[in-house]
């Protein structure tokens, strides 16, 4: 049996605003980074293999609380939300 775990990407600015980000490249912002690096993977998860989004918050998150950067795939980039992209949701 595989055993998968997710792991949503920290806060950005525009998260905290309300804006869609999708797959404009926004970095994690000061606190989110913080937050992240007073975590740690629990055991067995610390030793498993980490993919994520090329985009950089993904892989960021990723870095912060495995302590290694994690191989990227762009299958797992957010949708594009093409004009919509920086607008508040509602």
């Amino acid at each position: 049996m595989i055993r998968l775990a997710l792991l949503r990407h920290g806060h950005t600015g525009w998260n905290r605003a309300g804006r869609i980000q999708g797959r404009t490249d926004i970095p994690l912002d000061d606190d989110a980074r913080a937050g992240l690096a007073a975590l740690a993977l629990p055991m067995p998860w610390d030793r498993a293999d980490l993919v994520s989004s090329p985009l950089s918050r993904a892989a960021e998150t990723a870095r912060l609380v495995a302590d290694r950067a994690p191989k990227t795939a762009p299958a797992l980039m957010e949708m594009d939300w093409g004009k919509w992209e920086g607008l508040h949701g509602v």
